[in-house]
Formats: structure tokens, sequence, C-alpha cells
């Protein structure tokens, strides 16, 4: 048998789980969630900026500088 060596270990706390019923409780399950919102503002005040910006992943981070490129 294999043993399984796991990549990493989750910490998931009450309020996580809490967090993630509100979500689901309030319909929006991929986007507009108030979470995503509240999140945006406060990364944005962490490294004092006006506003932030929540991506899917590296590569949709990446697109707008593309498009600047290949647009001009």
């Amino acid at each position: 048998m294999y043993r399984v060596i796991p990549f990493s270990r989750s910490h998931v706390t009450r309020e996580d789980i809490e967090a993630v019923a509100d979500t689901l409780r309030q319909g929006f399950v991929s986007r507009d969630a108030t979470i995503v919102g509240d999140f945006e503002q406060a990364f944005a005040a962490a490294v004092r900026r006006n506003h932030g910006i929540v991506v899917a992943n590296g590569s949709l981070a990446r697109a707008p500088f593309a498009c600047t490129a290949l647009l001009g």
C-alpha cells in the first residue's frame, strides 16, 4: 500500500465554515458575494490603496497586461 503524503493541511475554523454558509445562503456561489467586496476593500486598505480587485488566479491577473501590450 502507498502512504499518502498530504500537500498541505488545512486549518478550517467554525468562523470559516460560517462564512461559507453565509455566502451560500446569499445565493452567490460563483460571483457577486458580499464577502468578495469586503475582501477587496480590506486588502486595498491593508496595502494602502484606494481600490482592490479580486481575480480567480494568476493567469487572469495577467490578462489586462497582455491586452494592454497587444492593443497599446
